[in-house]
């Protein structure tokens, strides 16, 4: 599923392509690794590539693709780690907490203890808190 991105997100793309160069001015050869003094022109010096944009906003039909929710009850390690945002040092401690466990709420999987300690550090716990929140990210598949 894709998504139009704002009017807004567009004007700032065009507002920052006025720092993009119009032009490049290049040369460039392929030296030859086993002949010391061997080398192929491939850009012509002072060659000029042009770098012309098109700022009209009817040039502007960008999308964005909607992320795939995660269940963490469901998710490999590999899915878990795809979430990104810091969460990939607990991402096998979350799926083994799965394992086991059904986690119906946030501080259910946030306190979760084995033998009598906690699972997460305080530090983990701050980003795990703020991966819970992404859209994306769901603690369990509603059957």
């Amino acid at each position: 599923m894709e998504q139009q991105i704002s009017n807004d997100t567009i004007k700032e793309i065009i507002r920052s392509e006025k720092f993009v160069p119009t032009k490049l001015v290049c040369a460039a050869t392929m030296k030859n690794p086993t002949k010391k003094n061997e080398e192929t022109t491939l850009i012509a010096e002072n060659t000029v590539i042009g770098n012309e944009l098109d700022q009209a906003p009817r040039d502007y039909t960008l999308t964005e693709k909607k992320r795939e929710n995660v269940h963490l009850d469901m998710a490999t390690i590999n899915e878990i780690n795809s979430i990104g945002n810091g969460i990939e040092p607990m991402s096998e401690r979350i799926f083994d907490a799965y394992k086991n466990n059904t986690f119906r709420t946030a501080d259910a999987l946030l306190n979760y203890q084995v033998n009598n300690k906690n699972v997460f550090k305080a530090s983990e716990i701050v980003t795990l808190k703020k991966i819970l929140a992404l859209p994306f990210v769901k603690l369990y598949k509603s059957s």
